[in-house]
């Protein structure tokens, strides 16, 4: 997660050769990688939650994911296998909090896989710590998470909470966090973007 100000990696390549152990060298400068750092781009639209009601809220439908060197694969659709997102509130892990996968038309819970509604052995995503304050989705699936499914699923979590002693100025912030699953690179969301 160090790459240098100009998002470029250079490579070394040596080869050392059978008959007499003789060494050559490429020039480090001469294989330069590119990367683009992955971004998360939100809209806040202050969902209401009300307080003591234990219904979830839906928290937002404006969440955008996009890593660029993920978004080329699968003929530009995207394959963000390996990857993942984190959802907790921006003080720290409340387990008051319930954060959780709502509605999605076409995917289903089951167990700790969200799966199609139609054919249980399409696994799109794995979830983790669902109602304990912190939600971690795994598109870990058997099936190319492409960066239309990857945002359909982050946008469809809920937020519900026992907690009474809410801020002084009566709102939730959420951290969205996403590792791609290329050198780990980590995007987050400005926390103040999502608010409840």
């Amino acid at each position: 997660t160090t790459i240098k100000d100009d998002n470029s990696i250079n490579l070394n390549y040596s080869f050392t050769s059978g008959i007499l152990g003789m060494a050559a060298k490429v020039d480090p400068a001469a294989i330069t990688i590119n990367y683009t750092p992955a971004s998360i781009d939100a809209v806040s639209q202050n969902a209401i939650y009300t307080e003591g009601s234990g219904v979830s809220q839906l928290v937002t439908t404006s969440v955008t994911i996009n890593d660029p060197a993920l978004q080329v694969l699968n003929n530009n659709l995207g394959d963000y296998r390996g990857s993942y997102v984190e959802i907790n509130r921006d003080s720290g892990i409340n387990s008051a909090d319930v954060l959780k996968i709502g509605a999605i038309t076409g995917i289903k819970a089951l167990g700790t896989n969200l799966v199609d509604t139609v054919d249980n052995t399409k696994i799109y995503a794995g979830i983790e710590g669902s109602g304990t304050g912190h939600l971690k989705i795994n598109f870990n699936g058997n099936v190319i998470a492409d960066q239309a499914l990857v945002n359909k699923i982050v946008n469809a979590v809920e937020f519900s909470t026992t907690d009474t002693t809410i801020k002084d100025d009566n709102s939730i912030n959420l951290n969205y966090s996403f590792t791609s699953g290329i050198l780990g690179m980590v995007a987050k969301v400005d926390p103040s973007a999502i608010i409840i």
